[in-house]
Protein backbone atom coordinates (compact mmCIF):
# COMPACT_ATOMS: atom_id res chain seq x y z
CA UNK A 1 0.00 0.00 0.00
CA UNK A 2 2.36 2.50 0.64
CA UNK A 3 4.54 2.17 -2.33
CA UNK A 4 1.20 2.26 -4.15
CA UNK A 5 1.01 5.74 -2.72
CA UNK A 6 5.01 6.61 -3.29
CA UNK A 7 4.14 5.37 -7.14
CA UNK A 8 1.08 8.02 -7.01
CA UNK A 9 2.41 10.57 -5.29
CA UNK A 10 5.48 10.60 -7.40
CA UNK A 11 3.92 10.22 -10.88
CA UNK A 12 3.97 12.91 -13.25
CA UNK A 13 0.00 13.64 -13.31
CA UNK A 14 0.24 14.01 -9.51
CA UNK A 15 2.48 16.26 -9.56
CA UNK A 16 1.03 18.36 -12.43
CA UNK A 17 -1.92 18.70 -10.29
CA UNK A 18 -0.43 20.23 -7.72
CA UNK A 19 1.75 22.89 -9.83
CA UNK A 20 -2.09 23.19 -11.66
CA UNK A 21 -3.29 24.51 -7.67
CA UNK A 22 0.03 26.54 -6.49
CA UNK A 23 0.26 28.37 -10.09
CA UNK A 24 -3.97 28.79 -9.96
CA UNK A 25 -3.69 30.31 -6.64
CA UNK A 26 -0.25 32.57 -7.51
CA UNK A 27 -2.69 33.79 -10.39
CA UNK A 28 -5.51 34.67 -7.78
CA UNK A 29 -3.98 36.82 -5.84
CA UNK A 30 -3.41 39.81 -8.09
CA UNK A 31 -7.41 39.40 -9.14
CA UNK A 32 -8.18 39.40 -4.66
CA UNK A 33 -5.88 42.29 -4.53
CA UNK A 34 -7.36 44.33 -7.22
CA UNK A 35 -11.05 43.93 -6.10
CA UNK A 36 -14.10 43.60 -8.12
CA UNK A 37 -12.60 43.81 -11.70
CA UNK A 38 -10.03 41.75 -13.68
CA UNK A 39 -6.23 42.58 -13.83
CA UNK A 40 -4.71 43.28 -17.33
CA UNK A 41 -5.83 45.83 -20.10
CA UNK A 42 -7.35 43.99 -22.92
CA UNK A 43 -9.57 42.00 -20.18
CA UNK A 44 -11.36 45.43 -19.60
CA UNK A 45 -11.28 46.58 -23.20
CA UNK A 46 -11.55 43.63 -25.25
CA UNK A 47 -12.99 40.52 -23.75
CA UNK A 48 -16.14 42.57 -22.23
CA UNK A 49 -17.33 43.10 -25.63
CA UNK A 50 -17.12 39.35 -26.74
CA UNK A 51 -20.87 38.59 -25.15
CA UNK A 52 -22.02 40.76 -27.54
CA UNK A 53 -20.81 38.97 -30.74
CA UNK A 54 -23.03 36.00 -32.06
CA UNK A 55 -20.22 33.27 -32.68
CA UNK A 56 -20.46 29.86 -31.55
CA UNK A 57 -17.88 27.88 -30.76
CA UNK A 58 -17.92 25.64 -34.00
CA UNK A 59 -18.22 28.82 -35.97
CA UNK A 60 -14.74 30.07 -34.05
CA UNK A 61 -12.91 26.96 -35.36
CA UNK A 62 -14.59 26.91 -39.30
CA UNK A 63 -14.66 30.75 -39.46
CA UNK A 64 -11.42 32.40 -41.59
CA UNK A 65 -10.14 34.12 -38.49
CA UNK A 66 -8.12 33.24 -35.04
CA UNK A 67 -11.03 33.86 -32.52
CA UNK A 68 -11.52 30.36 -30.74
CA UNK A 69 -11.04 31.69 -27.62
CA UNK A 70 -13.64 34.23 -28.24
CA UNK A 71 -15.73 31.42 -29.01
CA UNK A 72 -15.27 29.42 -26.11
CA UNK A 73 -15.22 32.57 -23.90
CA UNK A 74 -18.82 33.43 -25.44
CA UNK A 75 -19.61 29.02 -24.80
CA UNK A 76 -18.22 29.97 -20.98
CA UNK A 77 -20.76 32.87 -20.37
CA UNK A 78 -23.97 31.03 -22.00
CA UNK A 79 -23.27 27.94 -19.23
CA UNK A 80 -22.16 30.34 -16.33
CA UNK A 81 -25.22 32.73 -16.70
CA UNK A 82 -25.36 33.09 -13.25
CA UNK A 83 -21.47 34.89 -13.15
CA UNK A 84 -20.89 38.64 -14.30
CA UNK A 85 -18.67 38.89 -17.24
CA UNK A 86 -15.82 40.33 -14.75
CA UNK A 87 -16.03 37.20 -12.22
CA UNK A 88 -15.84 35.05 -15.83
CA UNK A 89 -12.64 37.17 -16.78
CA UNK A 90 -11.00 36.46 -13.47
CA UNK A 91 -12.17 32.76 -13.79
CA UNK A 92 -10.57 32.39 -17.83
CA UNK A 93 -7.36 33.99 -16.43
CA UNK A 94 -6.64 31.67 -13.70
CA UNK A 95 -7.27 29.07 -15.33
CA UNK A 96 -5.27 29.31 -18.87
CA UNK A 97 -2.33 30.17 -16.73
CA UNK A 98 -2.32 26.92 -14.32
CA UNK A 99 -2.85 25.16 -17.67
CA UNK A 100 -0.17 26.66 -19.21
CA UNK A 101 2.33 26.36 -16.96
CA UNK A 102 1.07 22.55 -16.47
CA UNK A 103 1.27 21.91 -19.82
CA UNK A 104 4.61 23.18 -20.12
CA UNK A 105 5.38 20.58 -17.21
CA UNK A 106 4.00 17.58 -19.15
CA UNK A 107 5.91 18.98 -22.40
CA UNK A 108 9.10 18.40 -20.23
CA UNK A 109 8.70 15.33 -18.85
CA UNK A 110 7.23 13.78 -21.63
CA UNK A 111 8.58 15.71 -25.20
CA UNK A 112 11.70 16.57 -24.17
CA UNK A 113 12.32 13.24 -21.26
CA UNK A 114 13.35 14.96 -18.56
CA UNK A 115 13.01 13.82 -15.14
CA UNK A 116 9.95 15.06 -12.71
CA UNK A 117 12.46 16.89 -9.76
CA UNK A 118 14.46 18.70 -13.13
CA UNK A 119 11.48 19.69 -15.05
CA UNK A 120 9.74 21.14 -11.37
CA UNK A 121 12.57 23.56 -11.26
CA UNK A 122 12.96 24.51 -14.93
CA UNK A 123 8.93 25.05 -14.56
CA UNK A 124 9.63 27.65 -11.85
CA UNK A 125 11.45 29.11 -14.16
CA UNK A 126 9.22 29.49 -16.74
CA UNK A 127 5.99 30.45 -14.96
CA UNK A 128 7.44 32.66 -12.57
CA UNK A 129 9.49 34.62 -14.82
CA UNK A 130 8.13 38.12 -15.51
CA UNK A 131 7.24 37.73 -19.25
CA UNK A 132 5.04 34.49 -18.76
CA UNK A 133 3.34 36.73 -15.89
CA UNK A 134 2.32 39.43 -18.34
CA UNK A 135 1.04 37.82 -20.57
CA UNK A 136 -1.06 35.83 -18.17
CA UNK A 137 -2.46 39.03 -17.02
CA UNK A 138 -4.78 39.74 -20.64
CA UNK A 139 -2.91 37.88 -22.91
CA UNK A 140 -5.49 34.66 -23.05
CA UNK A 141 -5.13 34.03 -26.94
CA UNK A 142 -1.37 33.43 -26.78
CA UNK A 143 -2.12 31.59 -23.55
CA UNK A 144 -4.38 29.22 -25.34
CA UNK A 145 -1.88 29.31 -28.31
CA UNK A 146 0.85 28.09 -26.15
CA UNK A 147 -1.22 25.60 -24.15
CA UNK A 148 -1.78 24.21 -27.31
CA UNK A 149 1.84 24.13 -28.95
CA UNK A 150 2.83 22.16 -25.68
CA UNK A 151 0.74 19.53 -26.20
CA UNK A 152 1.38 19.62 -30.55
CA UNK A 153 4.86 19.53 -29.49
CA UNK A 154 4.67 16.26 -26.90
CA UNK A 155 3.17 14.02 -29.80
CA UNK A 156 4.99 15.28 -32.07
CA UNK A 157 8.47 13.98 -30.05
CA UNK A 158 7.05 10.54 -29.68
CA UNK A 159 6.61 10.20 -33.55
CA UNK A 160 8.89 7.67 -34.65
CA UNK A 161 10.20 6.27 -38.13
CA UNK A 162 8.00 3.18 -38.04
CA UNK A 163 4.53 3.32 -39.32
CA UNK A 164 2.20 1.46 -37.06
CA UNK A 165 -1.02 2.83 -35.87
CA UNK A 166 0.48 4.51 -32.60
CA UNK A 167 2.61 6.95 -34.71
CA UNK A 168 -0.57 7.35 -37.08
CA UNK A 169 -2.39 7.90 -34.18
CA UNK A 170 -0.05 10.31 -32.44
CA UNK A 171 0.36 12.28 -36.08
CA UNK A 172 -3.35 12.93 -36.12
CA UNK A 173 -3.16 14.75 -32.55
CA UNK A 174 0.03 16.59 -33.65
CA UNK A 175 -2.06 18.05 -36.52
CA UNK A 176 -4.87 18.13 -34.23
CA UNK A 177 -3.45 20.58 -31.89
CA UNK A 178 -1.31 22.18 -34.84
CA UNK A 179 -4.76 23.68 -36.11
CA UNK A 180 -5.89 24.81 -32.53
CA UNK A 181 -2.80 26.74 -31.96
CA UNK A 182 -3.52 28.32 -35.33
CA UNK A 183 -6.69 29.05 -34.14
CA UNK A 184 -6.07 30.41 -31.32
CA UNK A 185 -2.94 33.04 -32.32
CA UNK A 186 -1.57 33.53 -35.58
CA UNK A 187 1.94 34.40 -33.82
CA UNK A 188 2.46 31.63 -31.25
CA UNK A 189 1.68 29.13 -34.16
CA UNK A 190 4.63 30.94 -36.44
CA UNK A 191 6.33 29.84 -33.07
CA UNK A 192 5.92 26.51 -33.66
CA UNK A 193 6.89 26.62 -36.88
CA UNK A 194 10.27 28.26 -35.76
CA UNK A 195 10.38 25.24 -32.89
CA UNK A 196 10.10 22.59 -35.39
CA UNK A 197 12.40 24.49 -37.89
CA UNK A 198 15.35 25.08 -35.37
CA UNK A 199 14.57 20.73 -34.24
CA UNK A 200 14.98 20.59 -37.59
CA UNK A 201 18.28 22.50 -38.05
CA UNK A 202 19.85 21.20 -34.85
CA UNK A 203 19.11 17.74 -36.49
CA UNK A 204 21.22 18.29 -39.55
CA UNK A 205 23.70 20.13 -37.68
CA UNK A 206 23.94 16.85 -35.75
CA UNK A 207 23.96 14.87 -39.09
CA UNK A 208 20.76 12.94 -38.72
CA UNK A 209 19.21 14.59 -41.61
CA UNK A 210 16.83 12.14 -42.53
CA UNK A 211 14.81 12.03 -39.16
CA UNK A 212 10.82 12.54 -39.23
CA UNK A 213 11.29 15.59 -36.99
CA UNK A 214 13.91 16.85 -39.70
CA UNK A 215 11.63 16.66 -42.31
CA UNK A 216 8.40 17.97 -40.78
CA UNK A 217 10.28 20.83 -39.64
CA UNK A 218 11.38 21.58 -43.39
CA UNK A 219 7.89 20.67 -44.90
CA UNK A 220 6.37 23.13 -42.01
CA UNK A 221 8.41 26.20 -42.81
CA UNK A 222 7.17 25.56 -46.57
CA UNK A 223 4.19 25.99 -45.17
CA UNK A 224 4.62 29.12 -43.55
CA UNK A 225 7.03 30.87 -46.08
CA UNK A 226 4.15 30.20 -48.97
CA UNK A 227 1.42 31.21 -46.98
CA UNK A 228 0.80 35.38 -47.01
CA UNK A 229 -1.69 35.17 -44.26
CA UNK A 230 0.85 33.53 -42.11
CA UNK A 231 4.10 35.56 -43.06
CA UNK A 232 2.25 38.82 -42.64
CA UNK A 233 2.77 39.36 -39.14
CA UNK A 234 6.61 39.11 -39.53
CA UNK A 235 6.58 42.01 -42.41
CA UNK A 236 8.34 45.67 -41.13
CA UNK A 237 6.57 47.95 -39.54
CA UNK A 238 8.11 50.18 -41.61
CA UNK A 239 6.31 48.35 -44.85
CA UNK A 240 2.87 47.76 -42.75
CA UNK A 241 1.44 49.06 -39.82
CA UNK A 242 4.02 50.97 -37.16
CA UNK A 243 6.39 54.18 -37.39
CA UNK A 244 8.54 54.79 -34.57
CA UNK A 245 9.78 57.69 -32.76
CA UNK A 246 6.13 58.74 -32.19
CA UNK A 247 5.42 59.67 -36.00
CA UNK A 248 1.88 58.81 -37.30
CA UNK A 249 1.58 55.84 -40.24
CA UNK A 250 -0.25 55.60 -43.15
CA UNK A 251 -2.60 53.45 -42.05
CA UNK A 252 -3.44 56.25 -39.37
CA UNK A 253 -2.64 54.29 -36.05
CA UNK A 254 -1.39 55.74 -32.97
CA UNK A 255 0.79 52.99 -30.96
CA UNK A 256 3.42 54.04 -28.39
CA UNK A 257 6.60 56.02 -29.31
CA UNK A 258 9.18 53.06 -29.52
CA UNK A 259 12.72 54.06 -28.91
CA UNK A 260 15.48 51.61 -29.50
CA UNK A 261 16.68 52.57 -25.55
CA UNK A 262 12.76 51.26 -24.49
CA UNK A 263 13.41 47.76 -26.77
CA UNK A 264 16.70 47.42 -24.13
CA UNK A 265 15.55 48.69 -21.26
CA UNK A 266 12.34 45.94 -21.42
CA UNK A 267 14.72 43.44 -22.35
CA UNK A 268 17.24 43.96 -19.13
CA UNK A 269 14.02 44.29 -16.94
CA UNK A 270 12.40 40.90 -17.69
CA UNK A 271 15.39 38.91 -18.15
CA UNK A 272 18.48 40.74 -16.52
CA UNK A 273 19.04 37.94 -13.82
CA UNK A 274 17.76 35.02 -16.17
CA UNK A 275 20.48 36.21 -18.65
CA UNK A 276 23.41 35.90 -15.95
CA UNK A 277 22.75 32.18 -15.74
CA UNK A 278 21.72 31.52 -19.21
CA UNK A 279 25.03 32.32 -20.56
CA UNK A 280 26.84 29.40 -18.52
CA UNK A 281 24.05 27.62 -20.14
CA UNK A 282 24.24 28.72 -23.20
CA UNK A 283 28.18 28.27 -23.42
CA UNK A 284 27.45 24.68 -22.15
CA UNK A 285 25.39 23.47 -24.89
CA UNK A 286 27.39 25.30 -27.58
CA UNK A 287 30.48 23.47 -25.95
CA UNK A 288 29.10 19.73 -26.00
CA UNK A 289 26.22 19.75 -28.94
CA UNK A 290 23.94 22.37 -30.38
CA UNK A 291 20.65 21.80 -29.93
CA UNK A 292 17.01 23.45 -31.27
CA UNK A 293 16.67 25.63 -28.05
CA UNK A 294 20.18 27.36 -29.51
CA UNK A 295 18.46 28.08 -32.86
CA UNK A 296 15.33 28.82 -31.73
CA UNK A 297 17.12 31.63 -28.65
CA UNK A 298 18.98 33.17 -32.09
CA UNK A 299 15.46 33.56 -33.96
CA UNK A 300 13.38 34.83 -31.46
CA UNK A 301 15.92 37.45 -30.08
CA UNK A 302 16.50 38.89 -33.59
CA UNK A 303 12.85 39.69 -33.73
CA UNK A 304 12.08 40.79 -30.37
CA UNK A 305 15.22 42.82 -30.76
CA UNK A 306 14.90 44.17 -33.68
CA UNK A 307 14.01 48.01 -33.10
CA UNK A 308 17.25 47.98 -31.29
CA UNK A 309 19.28 46.31 -34.36
CA UNK A 310 17.86 48.79 -36.86
CA UNK A 311 17.77 52.18 -35.14
CA UNK A 312 13.75 52.04 -34.45
CA UNK A 313 12.57 49.94 -36.99
CA UNK A 314 11.35 46.39 -36.22
CA UNK A 315 9.54 43.18 -37.04
CA UNK A 316 5.71 43.54 -36.31
CA UNK A 317 4.41 42.86 -32.64
CA UNK A 318 8.24 43.35 -31.25
CA UNK A 319 7.17 42.85 -27.95
CA UNK A 320 5.30 39.94 -28.06
CA UNK A 321 7.72 38.26 -29.71
CA UNK A 322 10.12 39.57 -26.44
CA UNK A 323 7.46 37.87 -24.22
CA UNK A 324 8.61 34.43 -25.96
CA UNK A 325 12.40 34.26 -25.42
CA UNK A 326 11.77 32.79 -21.85
CA UNK A 327 10.91 29.46 -23.50
CA UNK A 328 14.98 29.04 -24.57
CA UNK A 329 15.88 31.05 -21.75
CA UNK A 330 14.28 29.02 -19.21
CA UNK A 331 16.25 25.89 -20.40
CA UNK A 332 19.46 27.71 -20.31
CA UNK A 333 19.00 29.43 -17.03
CA UNK A 334 18.13 26.02 -15.76
CA UNK A 335 21.11 24.45 -17.44
CA UNK A 336 23.46 27.18 -16.22
CA UNK A 337 22.68 26.76 -12.22
CA UNK A 338 23.83 23.47 -13.19
CA UNK A 339 27.71 24.08 -14.40
CA UNK A 340 27.19 26.90 -11.04
CA UNK A 341 26.26 24.63 -8.87
CA UNK A 342 28.86 21.38 -10.03
CA UNK A 343 31.50 24.19 -10.01
CA UNK A 344 30.99 25.05 -6.41
CA UNK A 345 30.63 21.76 -5.32
CA UNK A 346 33.63 20.73 -6.45
CA UNK A 347 35.55 24.28 -5.36
CA UNK A 348 34.25 24.70 -2.31
CA UNK A 349 31.78 21.70 -1.53
CA UNK A 350 28.51 23.53 -1.53
CA UNK A 351 26.01 21.23 -1.92
CA UNK A 352 24.54 21.70 -5.29
CA UNK A 353 21.05 21.44 -3.66
CA UNK A 354 21.92 24.76 -1.80
CA UNK A 355 23.28 26.42 -4.69
CA UNK A 356 19.90 25.77 -6.74
CA UNK A 357 18.42 27.27 -3.69
CA UNK A 358 20.06 30.94 -3.75
CA UNK A 359 19.49 31.00 -7.05
CA UNK A 360 15.94 30.47 -7.62
CA UNK A 361 15.55 33.13 -4.93
CA UNK A 362 17.74 34.98 -7.03
CA UNK A 363 15.83 34.95 -10.27
CA UNK A 364 12.58 34.88 -8.33
CA UNK A 365 12.23 37.63 -5.54
CA UNK A 366 11.22 39.88 -8.12
CA UNK A 367 8.37 37.97 -10.21
CA UNK A 368 7.50 37.21 -6.75
CA UNK A 369 7.08 40.93 -5.30
CA UNK A 370 5.12 41.61 -8.78
CA UNK A 371 2.17 39.37 -7.91
CA UNK A 372 2.47 39.91 -4.30
CA UNK A 373 2.35 43.83 -4.64
CA UNK A 374 -0.98 45.63 -4.33
CA UNK A 375 -2.01 48.48 -6.75
CA UNK A 376 -0.18 51.01 -5.09
CA UNK A 377 3.37 49.73 -5.09
CA UNK A 378 6.05 49.36 -7.22
CA UNK A 379 8.96 46.86 -7.43
CA UNK A 380 10.99 48.13 -10.41
CA UNK A 381 12.96 51.71 -10.74
CA UNK A 382 12.77 52.01 -14.44
CA UNK A 383 15.60 53.13 -16.84
CA UNK A 384 12.97 54.65 -18.70
CA UNK A 385 10.48 57.52 -17.61
CA UNK A 386 7.80 55.07 -15.75
CA UNK A 387 4.84 56.23 -17.63
CA UNK A 388 6.71 55.25 -20.99
CA UNK A 389 7.91 51.78 -20.36
CA UNK A 390 4.49 51.08 -17.94
CA UNK A 391 2.95 51.13 -21.90
CA UNK A 392 4.47 47.82 -22.34
CA UNK A 393 4.72 46.37 -18.49
CA UNK A 394 2.95 47.34 -15.25
CA UNK A 395 5.29 47.89 -11.97
CA UNK A 396 2.73 45.47 -10.61
CA UNK A 397 0.85 42.42 -11.59
CA UNK A 398 -2.51 43.90 -9.66
CA UNK A 399 -3.46 46.84 -12.11
CA UNK A 400 -5.64 47.69 -15.07
CA UNK A 401 -7.05 50.24 -17.91
CA UNK A 402 -9.44 51.62 -15.50
CA UNK A 403 -6.67 53.01 -12.85
CA UNK A 404 -7.81 54.98 -10.22
CA UNK A 405 -11.38 54.22 -11.35
CA UNK A 406 -11.50 50.87 -9.96
CA UNK A 407 -12.82 51.85 -6.27
CA UNK A 408 -15.93 54.05 -7.42
CA UNK A 409 -16.24 53.10 -10.58
CA UNK A 410 -19.81 51.40 -10.03
CA UNK A 411 -21.84 54.03 -8.66
CA UNK A 412 -20.24 57.37 -10.25
CA UNK A 413 -20.52 55.12 -13.66
CA UNK A 414 -24.24 54.20 -13.21
CA UNK A 415 -25.09 58.02 -12.94
CA UNK A 416 -23.00 58.75 -15.70
CA UNK A 417 -24.90 56.11 -17.82
CA UNK A 418 -28.01 57.41 -16.94
CA UNK A 419 -27.52 61.07 -18.13
CA UNK A 420 -25.33 60.23 -21.26
CA UNK A 421 -27.63 57.62 -22.21
CA UNK A 422 -31.03 60.16 -21.86
CA UNK A 423 -29.37 62.71 -24.24
CA UNK A 424 -28.12 60.45 -26.92
CA UNK A 425 -25.05 62.13 -27.05
CA UNK A 426 -21.87 61.95 -29.01
CA UNK A 427 -19.44 60.08 -26.37
CA UNK A 428 -15.46 60.62 -26.77
CA UNK A 429 -13.90 58.69 -24.70
CA UNK A 430 -10.37 56.77 -24.25
CA UNK A 431 -10.08 53.18 -25.22
CA UNK A 432 -8.90 51.92 -22.24
CA UNK A 433 -12.74 52.43 -21.15
CA UNK A 434 -14.28 51.68 -24.06
CA UNK A 435 -15.26 47.98 -23.57
CA UNK A 436 -15.54 48.58 -19.08
CA UNK A 437 -18.51 51.09 -20.43
CA UNK A 438 -20.21 49.39 -23.36
CA UNK A 439 -20.54 46.45 -21.32
CA UNK A 440 -21.92 48.22 -17.96
CA UNK A 441 -24.79 49.70 -19.88
CA UNK A 442 -23.40 52.45 -21.89
CA UNK A 443 -25.49 52.37 -24.93
CA UNK A 444 -24.66 56.02 -26.41
CA UNK A 445 -22.76 56.19 -29.71
CA UNK A 446 -18.84 56.28 -28.55
CA UNK A 447 -16.27 57.03 -30.51
CA UNK A 448 -12.76 56.15 -28.71
CA UNK A 449 -9.38 57.65 -28.57
CA UNK A 450 -5.89 56.00 -28.03
CA UNK A 451 -3.20 57.29 -25.78
CA UNK A 452 -4.51 61.04 -25.94
CA UNK A 453 -5.26 61.16 -29.38
CA UNK A 454 -8.03 60.98 -31.63
CA UNK A 455 -7.84 58.71 -35.02
CA UNK A 456 -7.22 61.46 -37.94
CA UNK A 457 -9.92 59.83 -40.16
CA UNK A 458 -12.29 60.20 -36.29
CA UNK A 459 -11.27 64.11 -35.86
CA UNK A 460 -12.57 64.82 -39.35
CA UNK A 461 -15.97 62.84 -38.99
CA UNK A 462 -16.11 64.91 -35.15
CA UNK A 463 -15.72 68.58 -37.09
CA UNK A 464 -18.33 67.55 -39.13
CA UNK A 465 -20.93 67.02 -36.42
CA UNK A 466 -22.38 70.10 -35.40
CA UNK A 467 -23.89 69.37 -31.95
CA UNK A 468 -23.04 68.90 -28.37
CA UNK A 469 -20.83 65.64 -27.36
CA UNK A 470 -18.69 64.66 -23.85
CA UNK A 471 -15.76 63.20 -23.01
CA UNK A 472 -15.16 60.74 -19.97
CA UNK A 473 -12.14 60.27 -18.30
CA UNK A 474 -9.50 61.93 -20.39
CA UNK A 475 -6.52 63.38 -19.34
CA UNK A 476 -6.25 65.84 -22.33
CA UNK A 477 -8.69 68.18 -23.58
CA UNK A 478 -9.27 68.18 -27.36
CA UNK A 479 -10.62 71.60 -27.00
CA UNK A 480 -12.28 73.81 -24.91
CA UNK A 481 -15.19 72.33 -22.83
CA UNK A 482 -18.26 74.57 -21.74
CA UNK A 483 -19.61 72.51 -19.40
CA UNK A 484 -17.76 69.91 -16.37
CA UNK A 485 -19.46 67.67 -15.11
CA UNK A 486 -17.90 65.60 -12.17
CA UNK A 487 -19.42 62.64 -10.34
CA UNK A 488 -17.39 61.18 -8.09
CA UNK A 489 -13.47 61.20 -8.89
CA UNK A 490 -14.73 61.28 -12.53
CA UNK A 491 -14.74 63.99 -15.06
CA UNK A 492 -17.08 64.37 -17.90
CA UNK A 493 -16.68 67.40 -20.12
CA UNK A 494 -19.10 68.87 -22.52
CA UNK A 495 -18.21 70.42 -26.04
CA UNK A 496 -20.25 71.86 -27.84
CA UNK A 497 -18.12 71.68 -30.96
CA UNK A 498 -14.65 70.61 -32.10
CA UNK A 499 -12.30 73.12 -33.62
Amino acid sequence: MKNFILKIVRSPFFIAVIIFVCFAYLRWIPEKNIGQYPIGYDTVTSYPQYIQSPISLVESLTADSFDFFKGLFIWSYHIFQSASVWVLIKGWGVLLYGALVVSFFLYLVYGQKIKSNQAVLIVLIFGLSLSILRVSMELFRNELGLIFLFVSLTFWENITPQINFSNVLKLLFFLLFCFLVYKSHQLVFILLGMILFSKGLAKIFSFSIFSVQALTALIVLGGLSLSPLIFEPLVLYKLSVWVFYGVSDVTNSTPFAVTPDMVASLYLFMYKILSVFAVFGLWRAIKQKLNYQVFLLLFILFISISPLLFSGYGFYVWDRWMYFVILPLSFFAYSGIEVIATRLYQWLQISCSTTFAICLVIILWQPIAFVYSGRDAKIANFRLPEDTLTNYFPPVMAGNSLHNFNDTVNDDFVKIFNVLNKERALVVLDHSLAGFLKTGGMDAPMMESYYGQLLPNDKINLKSRNFKFYSIGLDYKLVDYTKKITIGNIDVYRFDAIK
